[in-house]
């Protein structure tokens, strides 16, 4: 490790420029081109703590479905109901439409006051 290190001795000018480039809205790849860090654990040090800009996410293909799946078992429809109504040809992810059981409506009982 000292010997990669050795090799970016200016390690706080290069993680001041690096976190410069990254709230320019550089990539990681963009920003390791630049500065020539080549190795990904110093790079990933480098920007240490800075967000990834935005155009670099990706949104999941099926985001919308799960959410759609979600609210559908909180509104109690069983897994084979919530593929029915959405069309799919299964559940996007079942642990993705999961609700915690004291949030979900199969599971509620009402509480019982003794007379």
């Amino acid at each position: 490790m000292t010997e990669i290190l050795g090799k970016y001795a200016d390690f706080e000018r290069l993680h001041e420029q690096a976190v410069a480039l990254r709230r320019e809205g550089l990539s990681l790849r963009q920003i390791r081109d630049r500065l020539k860090v080549y190795n990904n654990d110093i790079l990933q040090r480098l920007v240490n703590g800075e967000p990834a800009p935005e155009w670099t996410r990706r949104p999941n293909a099926k985001d919308d479905l799960r959410a759609k799946a979600q609210d559908l078992r909180l509104q109690g429809l069983t897994y084979d109901q919530i593929q029915a109504e959405l069309g799919a040809r299964r559940v996007p992810s079942r642990s993705g439409c999961e609700i915690s059981p004291s949030r979900s409506p199969a599971t509620r009982t009402k509480s019982v006051t003794p007379s």
